[in-house]
């Protein structure tokens, strides 16, 4: 995956400076980085989505392609409105995902 990091006043970079802070993402400046980051992993991709409980990371990856809204998101996991949107709400809470015009979008991943 190929973010760019920006300002830190900038919402939109939310998302990439979660993952910095909480050590699910590598910054890289160079070529070099990059194999350094391979041999010191021995071949094994970090795991991004250890810190999702199971109904928060079906969430996650119905939101992974795309924006969803609520009504989209019922159907495709087929949990009830009440649990979903409670789910939603702390998943927003967290800072894990954002709503906007009732698009629910991943942040974090």
């Amino acid at each position: 995956m190929r973010e760019w990091v920006g300002p830190i006043t900038s919402s939109q970079s939310a998302g990439n400076h979660w993952l910095l802070q909480n050590n699910k993402a590598i910054l890289v400046t160079c070529s070099s980085d990059i194999l350094d980051i391979n041999e010191s992993s021995n071949g094994n991709q970090l795991n991004l989505w250890t810190d999702y409980n199971q109904e928060e990371l079906i969430i996650a990856k119905a939101l992974e392609a795309e924006a969803l809204s609520l009504d989209d998101l019922v159907k495709i996991i087929k949990k009830d409105v009440v649990s979903l949107s409670s789910t939603l709400g702390l998943m927003t809470l967290k800072g894990w995902i954002v709503e906007s015009q009732g698009m629910f979008r991943l942040i974090k991943k």
